[in-house]
């Protein structure tokens, strides 16, 4: 239970500086610019895949999903091009994206509590899995996806809306004071909760919000299921799971041995969700070494592309569909997973194998 209640406080800091960022007109710029990136719709695609992949890895994939969706929803409708894509997209791309630092998933968080890896080693590790993640969504969504676009879409007018510029500085030096952490003896969530409280007293002080807006911006009820989550996966654990998955794990470090442990993650994410999933694999997995780990964040990573029950993020993301009438069906959504999952998990791990060989 120590990794999940570790991985709630880290989150907790993670949204408050979220929410900072987003009354500082950060995310409201981003959308600005996405939609302005020219006329068509492969760049404006391209545009949304370095915003989201960004917003993913920075602040974390629940985070980017929930101020994004709605964000990529409005852009597609003003530049008259089909939601499909780029709703696809945006979660697609917010699962395969989330792979890069521990701060980029919770999957990510348990395992860099539980493991000896270093922030900047686990970054750099999972630097050549992230791109080719990326690029698989890239290459493979926008062909699989129905999207329809219009040949002379609108130019839109206005100017850039104006951001503040401090807390996009103090979100550079939290992720840099991240990155030093492990040399200088740190302990990252003493780093993100000093940046959150820099935010939320900053906020308080210029009365921008008050303690309730700021309570509620990190998100307690989420935070209670997340611990509800835990909860069920170490009852599980207890009952002998754990165990019966640690037989299952290989014991080599092989290319073959890390794609089992992947390809064993997204299929265990998309029958229990991806947190608990990592909950029951992690004592199994950890023996086997940081290569292992790796390729199991992986599988948990990538394979909830598969179906919507396989992360938080989905749920949220579909949650923001149906708020916006543009829901995607179950069997599409599948559909789609069917083919960018196994290339998805091949690729990263296999880019993970020459990283863990450099």
């Amino acid at each position: 239970m120590n990794a999940i209640v570790y991985t709630a406080a880290f989150l907790a800091a993670l949204l408050l500086i979220t929410d900072g960022c987003r009354r500082a007109g950060i995310f409201e710029y981003a959308g600005w610019r996405v939609a302005h990136a020219g006329t068509g719709q492969r760049r404006l695609l391209l545009t949304l895949f370095v915003t989201m992949a960004a917003a993913t890895a920075v602040i974390n994939l629940d985070a980017a999903v929930l101020v994004m969706t709605p964000v990529v929803l409005a852009v597609a409708a003003r530049r008259g091009f089909g939601h499909d894509t780029f709703s696809i997209s945006t979660i697609h791309l917010a699962n395969s994206a989330s792979l890069l630092m521990p701060v980029s998933n919770l999957t990510n968080l348990m395992v860099f509590h539980e493991s000896n890896l270093a922030f900047g080693r686990f970054t750099a590790l999972m630097a050549l899995p992230w791109l080719g993640a990326i690029l698989v969504e890239w290459l493979l969504v926008p062909r699989l996806s129905h999207g329809t676009e219009v040949k002379a879409p609108p130019e839109l007018a206005g100017e850039a809306p104006g951001v503040r510029t401090w807390p996009a500085v103090l979100l550079v030096l939290t992720l840099a004071g991240l990155m030093a952490s492990g040399p200088l003896g740190i302990e990252p969530l003493a780093i993100v909760w000093g940046s959150a409280l820099v935010f939320a007293v900053s906020e308080l002080a210029r009365g921008r919000a008050g303690t309730f807006e700021l309570l509620r911006a990190t998100r307690p009820l989420f935070l209670i299921g997340l611990l509800a989550l835990g909860g069920l996966a170490w009852l599980l654990g207890n009952l002998g799971l754990t165990g019966l998955l640690a037989d299952l794990v290989p014991s080599g470090h092989g290319l073959a041995s890390l794609l089992a442990v992947a390809a064993g993650a997204a299929l265990l994410s998309n029958l229990v969700n991806n947190i608990p999933a990592t909950l029951l694999l992690l004592p199994a997995v950890a023996p086997a070494g940081e290569g292992a780990l790796l390729a199991m964040l992986i599988g948990v990573g990538v394979g909830p592309n598969l179906a919507y029950p396989g992360s938080i993020a989905n749920l949220l993301w579909r949650r923001e569909m149906i708020r916006g009438g543009a829901a995607i069906s179950w069997p599409e959504f599948t559909r789609i997973g069917l083919v960018t999952v196994p290339a998805g998990i091949l690729a990263a791990t296999t880019l993970l194998w020459v990283a863990l060989r450099i």
